[in-house]
């Protein structure tokens, strides 16, 4: 149950996972709630269901009765407590399991869930005391991705970044990033010679408030214009290392630069959200670049530009489009068998 499948990261996400399960296994419904677009994205994931019901346009009460129509085992609630969430629809339905997985980062708090799916990384077992559901682990990254995204060419001229420099970015959106992590990122672009800070551009009003944090490296700052997906992911592989935010880090974000072969310098802490970044690099095969402290970050950072090398370039490029590899974020046919395990213990199975 989505209101995201459209044009969205949670669509960009699952639609592999969802094609892929074991149909001799189980049985995919797919119901779209709250929002609505006509995107390819949009057709390309619903044919994937076993059926699916655009259900955009209904009241509650029509989508809880075809949720119980359909007899279900298991619901699964894509969107938790973001945009498009129905507050009241998942403490109405009756019968199936409730899970809790991808959309939203966190406990939802409500006992109607029974179960969040997690990782090892984003869920260690001690923290097991703040959730009101259930954790499940998959043994690989909880965050499932696409390898079947498309990839627009985009040379380096495009990007408008001066040749011959080292390349920070981080291309999350504005509400992700905060004082704390400018300063830390513009010490570490000062303490980098021939380096510059790549960012999502968040519009003229919010680029002149991060030009006044990022005073001292204003020149060395460039701004991304927002573009279509596709063509996103193609000028991602011209950054040398991503740079996380915290305390909510990189999601979808982190999973686009592996991607493309670029490493992630992941921000931890105690929160789902500020650990996926590292689960994602940990899984991609890179298991020390995260920090758990801005001092640690900023250091690591700068060790990183130090010993960059084309070798060393060549080094990561190798080990995170290595999307065969199990437990890989981008191995699909793993983690949806990681998924389809945690189903069936659900079920007793």
């Amino acid at each position: 149950v989505s209101p995201d499948f459209r044009n969205h990261a949670v669509c960009h996400l699952i639609k592999d996972l969802i094609k892929t399960h074991n149909r001799d296994q189980f049985e995919i419904f797919g119901y779209g709630v709250s929002m609505y677009d006509q995107s390819e994205d949009r057709e390309e994931i619903t044919s994937n269901f076993d059926r699916f019901y655009s259900l955009e346009k209904s009241a509650t009460p029509e989508i809880i009765k075809q949720i119980h129509d359909d007899s279900l085992d298991i619901v699964v609630d894509l969107a938790g407590y973001t945009q498009g969430f129905i507050q009241t629809l998942f403490n109405r339905i009756n019968g199936p399991i409730i899970v809790n997985y991808l959309g939203y980062p966190g406990t939802t708090g409500h006992p109607q869930y029974d179960y969040i799916i997690g990782d090892p990384i984003v869920t260690p077992e001690e923290y097991d005391k703040f959730y009101s559901e259930k954790v499940v682990r998959l043994d690989c990254c909880y965050q499932p991705n696409s390898p079947s995204r498309k990839v627009s060419d985009f040379q380096f001229e495009r990007t408008g970044l001066p040749a011959d420099t080292f390349v920070f970015c981080n291309f999350n959106t504005r509400q992700k990033i905060n004082r704390e992590a400018l300063l830390s990122w513009e010490k570490i672009v000062k303490g980098c010679p021939d380096s510059v800070l790549w960012l999502l551009d968040p519009g003229k009003e919010m680029q002149i408030e991060v030009l006044k944090v990022l005073k001292s490296i204003e020149s060395r700052v460039f701004f991304a214009p927002q573009a279509e997906i596709s063509e996103h992911l193609g000028r991602v592989q011209h950054a040398n290392l991503f740079l996380d935010s915290f305390p909510y880090g990189a999601h979808t974000t982190a999973s686009d630069a592996v991607f493309r072969g670029v490493p992630i310098l992941a921000r931890s802490g105690q929160g789902f959200q500020s650990r996926v970044s590292r689960s994602i690099i940990h899984h991609a095969g890179v298991e020390d670049l995260y920090a758990d402290s801005w001092d640690e970050f900023k250091r690591k950072a700068v060790d990183f530009f130090q010993s960059y090398t084309d070798s060393s370039k060549s080094e990561f490029q190798k080990i995170l489009l290595d999307g065969a590899r199990d437990r890989h974020p981008y191995n699909i046919e793993w983690t949806t068998a990681q998924i389809e395990k945690a189903y069936s213990e659900m079920l007793g199975a």
